[in-house]
């Protein structure tokens, strides 16, 4: 069986990758998983490209366990953080960039993980 990441390991990976990137991963359309600059969103970044399809763009963080359940499975995500997700992904698709950190923060708090890691983050 597949070891899924913890709510710590996802807003981990996350909060310091939005830091770092200092940038919103949007295409002509809005806002994209992935980028064909090499940015990703919130939720992108926790698609490996051999996960990845465009027909995911399309599609919310509920949608994505309900139409690309094999492919969150071997992202090892798991439906149970959905909450946390979305909330991420509102970081990223509904605040300004300057507003990243205190929106994070925020996050930490409400899902009760620590904000360690990405406080100690810098953009690139």
């Amino acid at each position: 069986m597949v070891e899924m990441l913890t709510k710590q390991q996802i807003f981990d990976k996350v909060s310091v990758h939005l830091i770092r990137q200092d940038k919103v991963c949007e295409g002509d359309d809005g806002c994209r998983y992935h980028g064909d600059d090499g940015l990703r969103c919130a939720i992108g970044i926790l698609i490996p490209k051999r996960y990845y399809n465009t027909g995911m763009e399309e599609e919310n963080v509920d949608n994505l366990f309900k139409f690309h359940k094999k492919a969150m499975i071997g992202c090892k995500l798991s439906s149970r953080y959905k909450g946390l997700l979305n909330e991420l992904q509102m970081v990223h698709d509904d605040r300004m960039v300057r507003e990243w950190s205190e929106e994070l923060a925020k996050v930490a708090r409400n899902f009760k993980v620590s904000p360690d890691k990405f406080l100690k983050a810098k953009p690139r």
